[in-house]
C-alpha cells in the first residue's frame, strides 16, 4: 500500500487540456506551400524566401519537437489550474459506501441492467480514482451493517446481493458517521433519498418507475394461507396464484393499483411440509424476487401434558373436564419427557412448561396417632375415659384453610390472560402468595402468576380451589387452557415462529444440553450464532429459507423479503450528486503542488524561448 495519496482538488478542469491539446495540432496540421510568382526583381528583398512548405495547400507532417515542448507546458498549466495536492491515507479522509441493500435494486431495467448492476460500476470507477483509499461498506437493510473497512481493493459484490425486505438509509448514513468522523459519504440506491444530503455526500441512483406486480404479505396458519396480490401498475393485470407442490392454480384479476386478499387451502400433500406459493402473470413486471415465497408448517400439534397423581382430586377432575378430548391437548405417554407438567407445589420436572397448583384448600388433618414425648397431649390422654376403640380413633375432620374470594383484576399483560371473561366468575383460593410476576389478583390474593426459572423453562402458578368456585361452569375455563395452549407451543425447543418477515427477531430454545445453534443461509453461507442459557435470539435479513441445527435436532425457517413500499417502483427514479468532501477538510491536512507544475511550466516555457532564438533569431 502506498503511503501517500495524488489526487486534484478540482479534478474537472483537466478537461481543459483537450481543446487547447487539438487547437495546437491543428495548428501544426495546416502548412502553407509555395506558388511561382513573376516578380520584376528580387534585390531590394532583405532575404528572400523559397521553402517549399510554405503555402496555403494542406499537407500532413509530423510535428517538430517544439510542438512536444508546447504541449507538455499547455498540460502542466491545466494541472495547475485542477490544484494537484499530495496526503497521506491517515490524513485524507475516508470513503464510506452506503449499499441500499432491498430487493427493488433488482428490478430490470428497460435497458436490460438494475440498479444494483448500474451502482456496481460506478463505485468501481469512483473507488478506482484513489486505489489505496480507505473505504467502509455498509449495507443498508432493515437494520444497517458493516460488511467491510479496508484499504485495500474490496469485491464489494460478494456480499450485496439487494435481499434485504427494505432499506434504511437513514441509519446507515448515521452508522458511517459515527464509525468514521469526517467522512465522504456515497449513497447508492434507486431513488433519491428522502433525507437532506450533507456537502460532503454524493448519491447515485440508476432506479426508473416501472410496472410490478408482487406478493406483499403471506401468512400460513390453521390449515389456510392468506395471500395479499397487488397490481402496481396503472393497467389491470390477470395472473394466477400457484401453489406448490402439486401445482395448484387460482386464478385472479386485479385492477390498477389494487391489492387484494386471498384465502387458499393448504393442499393436503404439504400439510406437514413447506408450500411455494407464486404468482404467475404475463404482463409487464420489473421485479420477479418478490413474485415467490416458501411457507413452512406451523407447529401446531397438540400439547403433551402430563397430571401428577398428587393433585387433590377436585383439581384433577377439573383438568379432566377442560383438557379431556380437547384437540390442543393429548395425554403424554409413560416414555415422553410432555411439552407440559401439572403438579403440586414445589415439585420437580423436566418438562419446558410446568403449571404449579396450589390447590389446597382445606387444612391438613390433626394426625390420628400423635406424637410421643408431649406433656400435655399425655395429660390429656390418662384423664380421657378409656374405650374399646382405643386403638381405632377416626381421623379429624378436616376444618377450611384462610381463603380469599373476589373481584378477578388483571395486573400484567400476557399471553394467558388474553381475552379471558371474568364476569360473573366465582374464584376461590387459598391466601398463599405466589412467586413470579402477578398476572390476576383476586382481591388482594394472587392467583395466577409465571416466571422463567433458571433453566429458562415457564412455570405458570395457579391458586384455585375448583371446589367452591364456579369455574368449571364459566367460560374463563377453557379460554385460559386454550391461551395456556398457545403460550406452550411458544415454549418448545425450536424456533418460536418457522414463518417471519425479514429482519424480524428470531427466538429459538435449544434442547438441553446444546450450547451451540448453526445455521444455514438461504445463499448457502453458514453462521454460528451466539447462544445464552439455551436461547439463541437473532435477526435473519436474507430472505428464503434458513436451516437451523441444534445439535441432533434440524429446523427450517422462512424469511420472506415482503414489502408494498419496495414492491411499488413508482417512486423509483434516476438522481445523481456528487460530493466535495475537500471543501470541508482542513487545509493543513493536503499538501497542494500546484506551485511545482507552474515552475515546471515556466522553465520548460524559457526552455521553449531559447530553442526558437537560435532558430530565427527574431521568432
Amino acid at each position: 500500500m502506498k503511503d501517500f495519496f495524488f489526487g486534484f482538488e478540482h479534478p474537472a478542469l483537466l478537461w481543459l487540456a483537450l481543446p487547447v491539446f487539438l487547437l495546437l495540432l491543428l495548428l501544426y496540421l495546416l502548412h502553407r506551400r509555395s506558388k511561382v510568382r513573376i516578380v520584376p526583381a528580387i534585390f531590394l528583398w532583405d532575404r528572400p524566401e523559397a521553402s517549399p512548405n510554405s503555402g496555403t495547400k494542406f499537407r500532413f507532417r509530423f510535428p517538430p519537437a517544439l510542438f512536444y515542448l508546447e504541449l507538455a507546458i499547455l498540460l502542466l498549466l491545466a494541472a495547475a489550474l485542477a490544484a494537484p495536492f499530495v496526503s497521506t491515507p491517515e490524513t485524507f479522509p475516508p470513503l464510506a459506501v452506503v449499499l441500499d441493500d432491498s430487493m427493488s435494486m433488482q428490478a430490470k431495467l428497460p435497458g436490460g441492467k438494475s440498479p444494483l448492476e448500474s451502482g456496481a460500476d460506478y463505485i468501481r470507477r469512483e473507488t478506482g480514482k484513489l486505489p489505496d483509499r480507505r473505504v467502509l461498506w455498509i449495507l443498508a437493510g432493515e437494520t444497517p451493517t458493516l460488511a467491510s473497512d479496508s484499504n485495500a481493493r474490496t469485491d464489494f459484490t460478494k456480499f450485496w446481493a439487494a435481499r434485504a425486505g427494505s432499506a434504511d438509509l437513514t441509519a446507515a448514513a448515521s452508522l458511517a458517521r459515527r464509525l468514521a468522523r469526517g467522512c465522504e459519504l456515497l449513497i447508492v440506491t434507486d431513488r433519491k433519498p428522502e433525507f437532506e444530503l450533507a456537502p460532503d455526500t454524493a448519491c447515485f441512483s440508476a432506479g426508473a418507475p416501472l410496472a410490478n406486480s408482487a406478493i406483499v404479505n403471506a401468512r400460513r396458519t390453521a390449515g389456510r394461507i392468506l395471500i395479499e396480490a397487488a397490481n402496481f401498475s396503472a393497467a389491470p393485470l390477470d395472473a394466477a396464484l400457484v401453489l406448490e407442490p402439486g401445482n395448484h392454480r387460482t386464478q385472479v384479476t386485479l385492477a390498477p393499483r389494487e391489492t387484494r386478499r386471498i384465502v387458499l387451502a393448504v393442499p393436503t400433500e404439504s400439510a406437514r411440509g413447506p408450500v411455494t406459493v407464486r404468482l404467475e402473470n404475463t404482463s409487464e413486471n420489473a421485479l420477479t424476487v418478490d413474485d415467490e415465497v416458501v411457507l413452512e408448517s406451523e407447529d401446531d400439534s397438540p400439547v403433551s401434558y402430563r397430571v401428577a397423581a398428587t393433585l387433590p382430586a377436585a383439581a384433577r377432575s377439573a383438568l379432566d373436564r377442560v383438557l379431556k378430548n380437547n384437540p390442543d391437548f393429548r395425554l403424554a405417554s409413560a416414555e415422553e419427557t410432555p411439552d407440559l407438567d401439572i403438579l403440586p407445589a414445589e415439585a420437580e420436572s423436566p418438562s419446558p412448561v410446568h403449571l404449579f397448583w396450589f390447590a389446597s384448600p382445606m387444612k391438613k388433618p390433626a394426625p390420628a396417632n400423635p406424637p410421643e414425648n408431649t406433656t400435655e397431649d399425655n395429660a390429656a390422654s390418662e384423664n380421657a375415659p378409656s374405650t374399646a376403640a382405643d386403638t381405632e380413633t377416626p381421623p379429624a375432620p378436616e376444618e377450611p384453610a384462610p381463603s380469599a374470594s373476589g373481584p378477578l383484576s388483571p395486573e400484567n399483560p400476557s399471553t394467558l390472560t388474553r381475552g379471558l371473561p371474568t364476569d360473573s366468575l366465582q374464584w376461590a383460593a387459598s391466601t398463599t402468595d405466589l412467586p413470579g410476576q402477578t398476572l390476576l389478583r383476586s382481591g388482594d390474593v394472587p392467583v395466577l402468576s409465571t416466571r422463567q426459572n433458571l433453566n429458562r423453562d415457564r412455570e405458570v402458578f395457579l391458586n384455585l380451589d375448583p371446589a367452591r368456585s364456579n369455574i368449571l361452569r364459566h367460560p374463563f375455563w377453557p379460554v385460559f387452557f386454550q391461551n395456556l395452549a398457545q403460550t406452550v407451543r411458544a415454549e418448545r425447543f425450536g424456533p418460536a415462529r418457522t414463518n417471519l418477515r425479514s429482519g424480524e427477531l428470531l427466538h429459538v430454545r435449544l434442547p438441553r444440553g446444546v450450547t451451540v445453534l448453526n445455521a444455514t443461509r438461504p445463499d448457502g453461507q453458514s453462521m454460528e450464532i451466539r447462544t445464552l442459557r439455551g436461547q439463541a435470539d437473532f435477526r435473519p435479513s436474507l430472505h428464503g429459507v434458513w436451516e437451523l441445527a441444534a445439535g441432533e435436532t434440524k429446523w427450517s425457517v422462512s424469511v420472506m423479503g415482503l414489502n408494498a413500499a419496495e414492491s411499488d417502483l413508482a417512486g423509483a427514479a434516476p438522481f445523481r450528486r456528487s460530493a466535495d468532501a475537500l471543501a470541508v477538510l482542513p487545509f493543513w491536512m493536503l499538501r497542494p503542488l500546484a506551485w511545482a507544475f507552474l515552475l515546471l511550466a515556466a522553465v520548460l516555457l524559457a526552455l521553449h524561448h531559447i530553442l526558437l532564438a537560435r532558430k530565427g533569431g527574431k521568432q
